[in-house]
């Protein structure tokens, strides 16, 4: 009815409201997702949702699918495996490594095995592949090509924050989330046992995710050490005896 209006009558109202119906109606057609993005504030590459929960699918799912994207409009490209790992340092990995130094957020590891098959598959060019993606993230001196592993960027990402809290906070989002530790401290909360009760501790969405971090690279590295951190740790069980300081010691035979 309005474009039969538009056209016996080239209304500059009429064009207006025509321009905001269309608007709502494609606002109203798009997936939760894109509703999401569109309800978000750009800031320095990293999209500020209204909701913390929000973050993950607006920067991380959406900039999977960008990937996708790149990787079917790239294989084409008379490229050799070397050439297409190098794609995947200089081009995808910058991206990926942007947001998780911007966004402390935990990623489950279901997110980087779908990123591993959508590298893998641009590697191999949709074929089965000829070597695992695990022997290929190998260094060189090892016999792989020394592919990235996402999992592990995103860990020393996130990690390497936590020398931060294990000292004296004077950066001001370390104060921030020192502040929001009312019952404990940033230090204890590292050295608790894993996994940690968060709710009586912190009510801040950042150090709740970045225990997690913590506690989900604890877990992938089993013969992982923090050394001694409790008082139970200077107890043996089968001596029944507290150990003194050559017990302690680290065997010459391990430095």
């Amino acid at each position: 009815i309005i474009d039969n209006q538009i056209l016996s009558n080239p209304d500059p109202h009429l064009l207006k409201k025509k321009t905001e119906l269309q608007s709502k109606f494609d606002l109203l057609s798009t997936t939760q997702a894109e509703k999401r993005l569109l309800q978000s504030k750009g800031y320095l590459g990293i999209h500020i949702t209204r909701k913390f929960s929000h973050l993950h699918d607006i920067n991380l799912e959406t900039l999977l699918q960008k990937t996708k994207l790149y990787f079917q409009k790239w294989k084409c490209l008379p490229l050799t495996l070397m050439g297409r790992v190098n794609v995947v340092k200089m081009t995808i990995l910058p991206k990926f490594l942007f947001v998780f130094q911007c966004i402390p957020l935990f990623i489950p590891k279901s997110f980087f095995r779908s990123l591993n098959q959508l590298i893998s598959s641009f590697l191999w060019d949709g074929k089965p592949p000829r070597i695992s993606i695990r022997t290929l993230q190998k260094p060189h001196s090892q016999g792989g090509l020394a592919l990235p592993n996402f999992l592990f960027y995103y860990w020393a990402a996130n990690i390497q924050k936590l020398i931060f809290w294990l000292q004296t906070p004077r950066a001001d989002w370390c104060l921030l989330e020192a502040s929001s530790c009312n019952q404990s401290s940033l230090p204890a909360l590292i050295h608790s046992s894993l996994p940690i009760a968060l709710a009586r501790k912190s009510t801040n969405p950042i150090v709740y995710s970045t225990l997690r971090i913590w506690s989900q690279f604890c877990s992938h590295i089993k013969d992982f050490n923090q050394g001694i951190t409790k008082f139970k740790d200077l107890f043996d069980e089968n001596t029944k005896i507290f150990l003194n300081f050559p017990d302690l010691q680290i065997p010459n035979s391990e430095i």
